[in-house]
């Protein structure tokens, strides 16, 4: 439980401030947008969602099921393992148009997936949202004008299943006067 607490609790969070950087980073337009209605609490949550739609901190979990289960129309046996892509399920065409395109002006941001479904939902869920929220403000109060250092192309990720943790976002930043 501890393990799971510190991977949930601090990992997670420090990957979607990552993301955060990198979408404020490689997507002018929205940095712009943020930095114009930085006061705006109903905009700022809707990037929040937006944010998590489409930069999941977690990609995907790994699952068993407890009994037999039809699932897509296929029938699982008891114990079959999964791996559950939030990731694919944010950028389901059927769902979301233009998925890879970030717009918060979506009218169902709220279908995203980023903190799973239904009983195994993430706990922390609101805490995480608040976490970025406060991140996305502070980071667009203090900062002008955000840039990767390194093409996009060039960054690494770390080898994980669950996340997609970028290893190191060297950033070229201008401190808001």
């Amino acid at each position: 439980m501890i393990r799971a607490l510190i991977i949930a609790g601090n990992e997670t969070t420090a990957t979607a401030v990552g993301n955060l950087l990198f979408v404020l980073a490689t997507q002018p337009d929205v940095a712009k947008m943020l930095r114009d209605s930085i006061g705006d609490e109903r905009l700022l949550a809707r990037f929040v969602e937006e944010l998590l739609r489409i930069e999941p901190p977690v990609r995907g979990l790994a699952k068993m099921t407890t009994r037999e289960v039809e699932l897509g129309g296929r029938l699982l046996p008891d114990r079959a393992h999964l791996l559950v892509l939030y990731a694919s399920g944010n950028d389901d065409e059927s769902v979301f148009e233009c998925p890879r395109r970030f717009d918060m002006n979506r009218s169902n941001l709220g279908k995203h997936v980023a903190f799973g479904v239904g009983v195994h939902r993430c706990i922390g869920a609101s805490l995480a949202r608040m976490e970025i929220k406060v991140a996305a403000r502070e980071i667009t109060r203090r900062i002008a004008d955000i840039k990767l250092a390194v093409p996009a192309e060039g960054l690494q990720y770390l080898p994980t299943v669950a996340t997609r943790t970028i290893r190191q976002l060297p950033l070229s930043v201008t401190r808001r006067d």
